[in-house]
C-alpha cells in the first residue's frame, strides 16, 4: 500500500486495487439519479473539484467521474453546495490534528475535502464488498458550484 500524509491524516491506499474497483463500477452516483440537482452536478462536475483534489484522486487510483454519493445541500444566493465522497481500498488514521468543517456559508471556503475510515455510505461499502474489495475508506468533498 502507498502511504500519503494529507491534512493531518495518514492515508494508506492500495492504488492498483482501487483502480480495479472503479473499473468495476459502471457510473457515478449522479448518473443513477434523475433529480435536477444531480443532473446539474453531472453536467458541471469538472468545475466542482480543485486541481489539487483531482491530482490526489488520480494518485489514489480513484476515477473522479464516479462519485459514490453526491447530495445537494441547497445553496446560498448564486451558488449550490454539493457534498459527496469517493471510497478507496485502504485505511485512514489521524496524524496530529484532523481537519475541521468550517462554516459552509463562509465565501472563502468554496471547496473542502477530508478522509474517513470506512465507507462514506453503508451501501457503497456493501457494493465494494460484493465486488470483493476491502478494507474501504473514504475521501469526502464539499464543493460550491455557481447556479445556472
Amino acid at each position: 500500500m502507498d502511504e500519503l500524509r494529507v491534512q493531518g491524516m495518514i492515508v494508506r491506499v492500495d492504488v492498483d486495487t482501487t483502480r480495479r474497483m472503479y473499473r468495476a463500477i459502471q457510473v457515478g452516483d449522479t448518473e443513477t439519479c434523475s433529480c435536477a440537482d444531480c443532473r446539474y452536478f453531472a453536467a458541471h462536475r469538472e468545475d466542482a473539484y480543485t486541481r489539487e483534489y483531482l491530482q490526489l484522486l488520480e494518485s489514489m487510483g480513484i476515477d473522479w467521474r464516479k462519485e459514490n454519493e453526491t447530495t445537494c445541500g441547497g445553496g446560498f444566493d448564486e451558488w449550490r453546495q454539493y457534498d459527496g465522497n469517493f471510497d478507496f481500498v485502504g485505511t485512514v488514521r489521524v496524524d496530529g490534528d484532523s481537519p475541521h468543517m468550517p462554516d459552509p456559508r463562509d465565501p472563502s471556503q468554496a471547496f473542502l475535502f477530508g478522509f474517513t475510515e470506512g465507507a462514506g455510505w453503508p451501501w457503497t461499502a456493501l457494493r465494494a464488498r460484493d465486488l470483493g474489495f476491502a478494507p474501504i475508506a473514504s475521501v469526502w468533498f464539499m464543493s460550491r458550484l455557481l447556479s445556472g
